[in-house]
């Protein structure tokens, strides 16, 4: 499975480093249909920052339910 980086418009080629993540802890019950199918996500959040260290932009993060948000953000 391969790590969600940013999308950029940027002409280098981009690698990021990731630093400083912090992740809720709370319980979620598992949920199953009929088949024994699991349905239910995790709903806990990861938060973060990530620098891309060609080009020098930095990018805060907001993954929670397999989605991930990307703000960029000027240190």
């Amino acid at each position: 499975m391969a790590i969600k980086t940013p999308e950029t418009d940027c002409v280098k080629e981009c690698r990021f480093k990731f630093g400083n993540v912090f992740t809720t802890a709370v319980y979620y019950q598992p949920i199953y249909d009929k088949t024994g199918k699991l349905i239910s996500s995790d709903g806990n959040k990861s938060s973060g920052e990530c620098d891309c260290v060609e080009c020098g932009r930095h990018w805060t993060y907001i993954t929670a339910y397999d989605k991930t948000t990307f703000t960029e953000w000027n240190k």
